[in-house]
């Protein structure tokens, strides 16, 4: 029970995470969500404002934030 506890606040707390903002400061290309028209700093702006890799690295970590607590939640081992 306490281990469910502990993957829901991971998968909460990485789903809080806007890696858009994380991989345009990492690559060093500007806060794409001023720079957009809607100010939205998602997976689109980050293709069109920071160029492929920081598009590519966000629509990965977007993907695996959502899925990789579920997956190590299933995969962990049975609680005797």
């Amino acid at each position: 029970m306490k281990l469910g506890i502990l993957f829901a606040l991971a998968g909460y707390l990485s789903g809080s995470v806007l890696y858009a903002r994380v991989f345009s400061v990492l690559l060093r290309r500007g806060d794409i969500a001023s720079q957009s028209k809607d100010g939205n700093p998602g997976t689109a702006n980050a293709f069109l404002y920071g160029g492929f890799w920081c598009g590519a690295l966000t629509l990965c970590c977007e993907l695996l934030k959502g899925f990789l607590p579920v997956w190590l939640y299933l995969r962990r081992p049975p609680s005797g």
